[in-house]
């Protein structure tokens, strides 16, 4: 089976608008990780950094299609509320742009039906560490992808 969360990763990856933040488009966070931590220093974010988190946030089970039906939160990270805005709108260009695509995936490629933003952005900030955080805005997103690969 096709997994929904890293199909839109893996999408948002590739596209233009974010291709700027190689490395830092996750299902977690890793900024203030440590090598005990599993990260290594290279997979490391730095506090002010753009990056951008995805992750589940519930959604519709479809019973009639073989298709996952998902809420996602994005949160855009900068270094200021401005930085993460920018990381905001270049992910909303990116998903105005997604139709029905193919994702290349480790298990198969996978057919995304779509990629929208759902809701208006949310400032906010995130504690990392005693003293240090990052700003962030975040943002509801609705994706519907094929559960089975379509090509192997």
């Amino acid at each position: 089976m096709i997994d929904p969360i890293a199909t839109v990763i893996i999408y948002l990856t590739t596209t233009p608008e974010l291709v700027a933040l190689e490395g830092r488009i996750a299902a977690k966070h890793k900024f203030g990780m440590t090598s005990d931590a599993g990260v290594t220093t290279d997979d490391r974010w730095t506090l002010g950094q753009q990056a951008l988190r995805i992750q589940p946030a519930g959604g519709e089970a479809d019973i009639a299609t073989p298709r996952a039906t998902l809420d996602l939160t994005a949160t855009c990270y900068g270094g200021s509320q401005q930085e993460a805005m920018a990381v905001a709108l270049q992910l909303t260009a990116a998903c105005r742009r997604a139709g029905r695509t193919m994702v290349v995936t480790n298990v198969g490629t996978a057919l995304m039906y779509y990629v929208l933003v759902s809701s208006a952005p949310m400032f906010g900030f995130e504690p990392v560490g005693e003293a240090n955080g990052s700003d962030m805005v975040t943002l509801t997103l609705r994706t519907a992808i094929a559960e089975c690969p379509v090509r192997d």
